[in-house]
């Protein structure tokens, strides 16, 4: 699988540019290593071990450390972080813990801190396979909805900007597909003629939320 650059990672890293950072939901690192480029230094969490595993084998650098940790119950003191980054993770915690994740962000970051959600929209031939065929993680637009409403009902953040972007992605084949993303015997035929009247690329849209710590 090929992920092409991100138009949004470059905007964001405007707003972690020499700071210390929270990475929340890095799962392997993948963008950790995209955006430790900005930064003073990136912490990067995520509740799933065999994901900080996998980051923490492939993707050594000196900037960078992992945790295993939830978003709900981060393991840092107050204001130990220039600004913090949701990454793709939001609306996958329950709907009655995303204020929870938010409040743990809001105090782990100093005032007037960057707070910065990276969600998926609802558009796009990443969630139409997603939702015709179950692969990935399906049909998840009553989530992102509600992570939505979290961020923007959110009494203790300031939003000063929104904007969108697509993220794209390229397979060498459907196996390709399958060797990134959970997949079901049943669901292969579907999602292999899907992937080849898309000439096995897909894309996805992408709503970037700016916040700062009130």
């Amino acid at each position: 699988m090929i992920i092409h650059p991100e138009r949004h990672i470059e905007r964001i890293g405007e707003f972690l540019r020499d700071l210390r950072v929270l990475e929340v939901g890095c799962g392997d690192g993948f963008r950790s290593k995209q955006l430790v480029k900005f930064c003073r230094h990136l912490v990067g969490v995520d509740p799933n071990s065999a994901a900080i595993t996998q980051a923490c084998e492939f993707h050594g650098d000196l900037r960078i450390e992992f945790h295993v940790a939830a978003a709900e119950a981060l393991p840092f003191p107050d204001s130990s972080f220039g600004a913090v980054l949701f990454v793709l993770s939001l609306h996958h915690i329950p709907v009655e813990q995303m204020a929870t994740a938010i409040d743990e962000a809001i105090r782990v970051s100093v005032p007037n801190a960057p707070i910065i959600f990276i969600e998926p929209g609802f558009r796009g031939s990443f969630f139409e396979i997603d939702e015709k065929t179950g692969a990935c993680d399906g049909d998840e637009r009553l989530q992102k909805a509600q992570a939505y409403a979290s961020i923007l009902s959110h009494s203790g953040l300031r939003e000063i900007e929104q904007f969108w972007d697509v993220t794209r992605y390229s397979f060498s084949s459907t196996d390709d597909f399958v060797d990134e993303f959970e997949l079901s015997p049943q669901q292969f035929d579907a999602a292999d003629a899907f992937l080849t009247a898309e000439g096995h690329r897909l894309e996805g849209e992408r709503r970037i939320n700016v916040c700062r710590k009130r």
